[in-house]
């Protein structure tokens, strides 16, 4: 393959390996970006090798996933995560609370409920902690996902056990509470 010809190939190309690298990798574009980038730089590095565009769409092809993995490997298995600060920030207003004042035995419970959930919720790890606050604020599967920086399986899969430690918890505190009683 000649430089006009890698030329041309790069120039009708390099949006379809752009796209490639970002869907095959769920990859930032910026990220998928770099990886094209990599790609057409090894390309031109072995050109003396590379005899048709068929031969370049092979040789691509077999080197984007590895570099996809580098990237992820690069960035780090777990990226920096945002999490809403508030739940409430997301939906708007809190609902309606009871006051002391109108229900005292109602606000008592309530304040005894937020203390102990808080509680159960500080004992879980941060990255938990934001998971819970993620699909509290109503991110989907996928959206959670992409915000922790894992697969959407392995998101489902945390979200379950996670859920079922926590059912766990509260068992464990209402039993505590009626064996008090």
């Amino acid at each position: 393959m000649t430089d006009d010809e890698y030329d041309a190939y790069f120039r009708r190309t390099i949006k379809v390996w752009r796209r490639r690298a970002r869907l095959g990798g769920n990859l930032a574009p910026e990220d998928a970006d770099e990886v094209a980038s990599q790609l057409f730089a090894e390309l031109y590095a072995r050109l003396d090798v590379i005899a048709t565009e068929q031969d370049a769409h092979i040789f691509l092809s077999g080197r984007l996933k590895n570099r996809i993995i580098d990237t992820w490997r690069r960035n780090g298995r777990r990226r920096e995560v945002e999490f809403p600060a508030d739940v409430y920030e997301v939906f708007g207003d809190k609902a309606a609370t009871p006051q002391p004042e109108s229900h005292p035995d109602e606000w008592t419970e309530l304040v005894s409920s937020e203390k102990s959930a808080r509680d159960m919720l500080n004992a879980r790890s941060e990255e938990e902690r934001g998971h819970v606050r993620l699909r509290l604020a109503g991110f989907s599967p996928a959206e959670c996902a992409e915000r922790l920086g894992i697969e959407p399986n392995a998101e489902r899969t945390r979200w379950t056990r996670l859920k079922k430690r926590l059912v766990s918890d509260i068992e464990a505190t209402t039993g505590d509470k009626e064996a008090a009683e």
